[in-house]
């Protein structure tokens, strides 16, 4: 586990590509997947996303795919479709114990 944005976030790896940045200040009952474009981030450097959001009180779930390929192929460790990477990523949501799950995406990440 990595710490990450002015020791605030602690980052766990769940898969290639993947990663659960969790609050270190507060037990957050929010998820927050983010889905990422072509340039594997949020549009802007991975800090700066997280201080963005340091209002809100939650955790994120950040999912990249490879460049070259959409969501419907799949994410990494997730499915080879969009329909079975949605399948496991409730799994995944569901042994985390999040209350509220909000889901975000950019370029890419927000098309499917």
């Amino acid at each position: 586990t990595d710490v990450v944005a002015s020791e605030t976030w602690s980052r766990t790896p769940i898969f290639l590509g993947t990663y659960l940045y969790t609050r270190t200040d507060v037990r957050s009952p929010l998820l927050i997947v983010s889905f990422t474009g072509n340039s594997l981030r949020m549009m802007v450097a991975l800090p700066e996303y997280l201080s963005a959001l340091s209002g809100v009180k939650g955790d994120v779930l950040l999912m990249s795919k490879s460049r070259r390929s959409t969501y419907e192929s799949g994410v990494p460790g997730f499915g080879s479709s969009l329909a079975e990477s949605i399948e496991r990523l409730s799994d995944v949501v569901r042994s985390l114990g999040y209350q509220r799950i909000v889901v975000i995406g950019t370029s890419a990440g927000g098309s499917n």
